[in-house]
Order: C-alpha cells, then sequence, then structure tokens
C-alpha cells in the first residue's frame, strides 16, 4: 500500500482570508505565493466540492489533490467557483485518464504561460508519485502534503541559525 492524501493548494490568500471562510480548515503558507490547506474533512472522492466553495469563497484559484495508494491521483483546478481544468495521469479501475490542458492550468494560476511546453512534458507523465513531485517543483506549491513542524517561519517565529 501507498500514501493516501487530499489537499487544497489557493494561489495568492492568506490564512486570515481562510479562515474568515473557512475556520475549520487548517491553511499553511509553505510557498510563497500559496497556502495549503488540510482538513480531516478532505477524503478521497470529496476534496473537490471543498475546492469548489472555497474558489467562489476566495477571489483565487484552488487546486484540488486526490491521491490513492501511488495508484491514482487527480489534480482539479477551480476558479470562480467552477471547474476549469483536471488532469489524471493514469487510468485507475473505472476513473479513465484525462489529460490537463496545460495553457489552461498555467493562465488560470498566474503562472508564466512560457512554461507550456514543460507542463505538458509533466503532464505526459504516467507515474502518480512523479506527476505529484514534478507539478510541486513547477508550481512551487506543496502538493505532496505539509506537516506542521515544516512549515515556513514566519518572522515572528523565525530562529536564528548562529548567533551574531
Amino acid at each position: 500500500m501507498g500514501s493516501k492524501f487530499c489537499n487544497l493548494n489557493i494561489r495568492g490568500v492568506t490564512r486570515a482570508a481562510l479562515a474568515a471562510v473557512k475556520p475549520e480548515f487548517c491553511g499553511y503558507e509553505c510557498a510563497e505565493g500559496w497556502l495549503t490547506v488540510t482538513s480531516p474533512l478532505f477524503e478521497w472522492g470529496s476534496t473537490q466540492k471543498y475546492a469548489k466553495e472555497l474558489s467562489a469563497s476566495l477571489p483565487a484559484p484552488v487546486l484540488s489533490t486526490e491521491y490513492y495508494d501511488d495508484d491514482y491521483v487527480e489534480f482539479a483546478l477551480y476558479d470562480s467557483g467552477k471547474l476549469v481544468a483536471k488532469h489524471v495521469p493514469v487510468t485507475y479501475e473505472d476513473l479513465p485518464k484525462k489529460g490537463g490542458n496545460a495553457a489552461r492550468f498555467l493562465h488560470t494560476l498566474g503562472l508564466n504561460t512560457m512554461d507550456e511546453p514543460l507542463l505538458k512534458k509533466v503532464f505526459s507523465v504516467t507515474d502518480c508519485e512523479q506527476s505529484v513531485c514534478l507539478l510541486e517543483s513547477l508550481f512551487g506549491c506543496p502538493i505532496w502534503g505539509v506537516r506542521e513542524e515544516i512549515r515556513r517561519p514566519t518572522k515572528r517565529h523565525a530562529v536564528p541559525l548562529r548567533k551574531p
């Protein structure tokens, strides 16, 4: 058995904005410009409804990732309460493979559209774990998941590496 996780990554909002809309969700500012959201409510097959809801409530696109047992991963991008794009790199049981629209992903996320050829190559990868790692690198957000102990320190919580 492999890993299982579900999370959301929101481009361009703060934890305060998330807390105002969904105080029961945990938001982590692990990467510049991104808020990674976790919740015990997120389950494989049902996380996208929260992405849709948050994208309607917040002025930002929401990327939903549902990863199941190293056999299946689904990336769904929502904006203004609507599904904008989806990428499923491999067929799993009765769930079909669906190639993502690279231009739509990049445009909606406000990322460099010059990366479209690179994203198309990433979308051609069929290994679920590799897909997650490559998209993390290209998008610059922690899709694989976050843990409380790896959050990026804020200035208030930063600890110097050595004494001056």
